[in-house]
């Protein structure tokens, strides 16, 4: 079995930067560089998945899908390998450089960002655009991000979340495109509105309505890079009212428009 050295990955590298604490990266993925097989890396990694998809196998898991904004977190030496590529697959590497890095990243924290990528996406999309831009600040503003990313406390909470956040959580994955307001979410988990409101940030760590807008946003992901549907369609499937607000959003959220991310993910 390979063990990748730092900055390796099984495709194509398209930028790298390497700072103190970090190795950034854009990568692709192409239908012959399946064939490695089992491998691993030397340093652990962060790979969000910026366009396409794949079927990846773990040592001793089942096998998973990746899509467009998934975030997957890679110990040091954990064998893994591509299974099936439905599509080129573009993916943004973060990989922690020395010992005491990765120590800032607890187990609790790695679970946190792997379930909830929509908290974290546009950090990754940051360092996308400064990887872009290339110039004098671009070293010290990613690795600035990137320590943001490890050592951000979303889940340094001291008290164990209630029962119906929980619930809460379940009803926003299964119901994120649709229009649900605060007060009926209350109803269905019987806890008054104002308790739901007051406490939403605490535990989740930002408040419902950007909660909503980020879960729609980081899935628009997907139909942008893997579909042919007009920017019309996607707004309505992923629960915007209008074109306008769909833009507004994605720009705030993502770094750059809707139909610049459709390139990137292309080219």
């Amino acid at each position: 079995m390979k063990n990748l050295e730092e900055g390796i990955y099984t495709g194509s590298i398209l930028k790298k930067v390497t700072t103190e604490h970090f190795v950034i990266s854009i990568s692709t993925q192409a239908e012959q560089n399946i064939k490695i097989g089992m491998h691993s890396h030397r340093n652990p990694h962060f790979c969000f998945i910026f366009s396409g998809r794949d079927k990846e196998k773990r040592e001793g898991l089942s096998e998973c899908e990746r899509i467009p904004g998934s975030l997957h977190f890679y110990r040091a030496d954990e064998p893994h390998m591509t299974t099936k590529l439905s599509k080129r697959i573009k993916n943004i590497n973060i990989e922690l450089r020395g010992d005491r890095n990765f120590q800032a990243v607890s187990e609790k924290k790695i679970r946190h960002m792997e379930k909830n990528p929509h908290l974290y996406f546009p950090i990754f999309m940051n360092v996308f655009s400064e990887l872009r831009s290339n110039d004098d600040l671009t070293v010290e503003a990613i690795d600035l991000k990137c320590l943001e990313l490890i050592t951000s406390n979303e889940v340094s909470r001291t008290r164990r979340s209630p029962d119906w956040a929980s619930k809460l959580m379940k009803i926003l994955e299964r119901d994120w495109h649709q229009t649900t307001s605060l007060h009926d979410i209350s109803r269905e988990l019987n806890i008054h509105p104002v308790t739901v409101s007051r406490e939403f940030k605490y535990y989740f760590g930002c408040n419902y309505s950007e909660y909503v807008r980020r879960i729609r946003i980081l899935n628009s992901l997907k139909w942008l890079s893997n579909s042919s549907l007009s920017l019309t369609e996607i707004t309505y499937k992923v629960g915007f009212y209008d074109q306008s607000h769909f833009i507004r959003n994605f720009k705030k959220y993502v770094g750059f428009l809707p139909k610049e991310f459709r390139y990137y993910s292309e080219c």
